[in-house]
């Protein structure tokens, strides 16, 4: 069906430019109009340097009236974790985006819980290097989230064990738990904890979008052309206006993709001016290589139309691709969710001190140590957390869920379990090979996201 759709997009795309073709060989008159304009701009152009200044101040005023993320509150210390939340729930709040930790912390949480057994074994022919293997042991009665027993049925569908490692089975198998997981915790976050303003988005384009046709249009009447011939003119110019959008709009989506994976990370102005900048530049040159190349008299003043054309379409699809991300914003519900999980999270670093409600500290125990390591892991503080247990937790300690032939070390299991299950995955292996040397150096910076 998708296939058929694109054909018919595609055929109605070609007989709409020869139709287009037809109307204006037809409606021209024999000579054209002297242009009319004001101040060295023509109609036209200034028709679509104002649509995109009008889309981009909705844009703003949109960002402004619903973008923004509530203050962040008063810290306290948490001593459990807010709200009943899953170790993967917290990490997704959190970072506000699901990325492999959720994965891993989802996993070690089942482990503590009893429905699954955690195997380091030495791979064959090396004394150093560990493989890593899931065994289920029964979800029923345990006590797991929504979101870990989809995980764990994704996981062992025939309670079979399942080695971490980078076969095509065992990673279409990891693929599909990840995307349980994250398909769970997006249903219990989204809208509720984050919203993402989607038809503030949609609408702001449109208005840059249906703003530079209709100006457009009245720009070609001026000329006291006839209206079919003024339409097919607009439509033509539309046309190339809309293909300089998308094509900045993808630019600057393949340029941005590691710091807006966080769809509503708040990052400072700057950072925004330095990567719209060299964003925008990227899709100039690019847009500007191709129009060259298609006909080169372009590069004459001349026409210098066609490149304020093509110029304000980049900058519009630009706006597009930065201010539809930015868009999305933490409900107030959700901001003191996620200060709790700050309050929490300080709690397990260890940086207690100075905060109200410190002087409650649990006692250390490895029963405790063990109960908290899956928010810990999904944090990203294990090695915090396991140094505040120094001298509570006996060195040949090991817990229940893990078998090895290694002594148990919980920072180091937390690494390898994170890294095994990202290269048990059949689409992070395609996306890593098709990713290649220009991505790898140009694929943008990582901003992390600010609150």
């Amino acid at each position: 069906m998708r296939v058929l759709l694109i054909a018919f997009a595609f055929i109605a795309f070609v007989v709409g430019n020869f139709a287009l073709m037809i109307v204006v060989a037809r409606s021209a008159p024999d000579q054209a109009p002297e242009p009319v304009g004001i101040y060295g701009f023509l109609y036209q152009e200034l028709a679509l340097i104002a649509a995109v200044l009008l889309g981009s101040l909705v844009f703003v005023f949109s960002w402004v009236a619903v973008g923004r993320a509530p203050k962040s509150g008063d810290l306290s210390l948490e001593f459990e974790p807010p709200n009943g939340l899953g170790p993967a729930a917290l990490r997704f709040v959190h970072e506000r985006c699901f990325d492999p930790l959720c994965a891993t912390a989802a996993v070690i949480s089942m482990a503590v819980k009893g429905a699954l057994r955690i195997v380091e074994e030495p791979v064959s022919g090396s004394s150093s290097k560990h493989s890593l293997r899931l065994e289920p042991a029964g979800a029923a009665g345990k006590g797991l989230t929504t979101a870990e027993q989809a995980t764990y049925d994704a996981l062992f569908p025939s309670d079979v064990s399942l080695p971490l490692r980078g076969d095509e089975t065992e990673g279409a198998q990891m693929d599909q738990a990840r995307a349980k997981l994250e398909a769970e915790l997006r249903k219990d976050h989204d809208g509720a904890t984050f919203r993402w303003n989607l038809r503030y988005s949609m609408a702001a384009a449109s208005v840059g979008i249906v703003g530079a046709f209709v100006l457009l249009l009245t720009a070609n009447q001026s000329l006291n052309y006839p209206f079919l011939l003024s339409l097919a003119l607009t439509f033509a110019q539309m046309k190339l206006w809309l293909i300089a959008v998308f094509a900045s709009y993808f630019v600057l989506s393949l340029y941005a993709a590691p710091w807006v994976l966080p769809l509503v990370s708040r990052i400072t102005l700057k950072d925004i001016l330095v990567h719209f900048g060299i964003s925008t530049i990227i899709a100039g040159a690019v847009l500007a290589l191709a129009y060259w190349l298609i006909d080169p008299a372009t590069a004459s003043r001349k026409f210098i139309g066609e490149w304020i054309l093509l110029g304000s379409g980049a900058f519009f699809g630009a706006v597009i691709a930065i201010f539809s991300r930015l868009m999305g914003a933490t409900t107030k519900s959700g901001r003191r969710l996620m200060d709790r999980i700050r309050g929490f999270g300080l709690y397990l670093e260890g940086k207690e001190k100075g905060l109200a409600g410190h002087l409650g500290h649990p006692k250390a125990t490895p029963a405790l140590f063990e109960r908290f390591l899956p928010y810990a892991a999904a944090l990203d503080v294990a090695k915090e957390w396991r140094q505040q247990f120094d001298g509570a937790i006996k060195p040949t300690w090991c817990p229940a869920w893990y078998r090895g032939s290694a002594p148990f070390d919980a920072v180091r299991i937390v690494k390898s379990l994170n890294s095994a299950i990202s290269a048990t995955s059949e689409v992070s292996a395609t996306a890593r090979r098709r990713r290649g040397w220009f991505m790898q150096r140009f694929g943008g910076l990582r901003l992390q996201p600010r609150y």
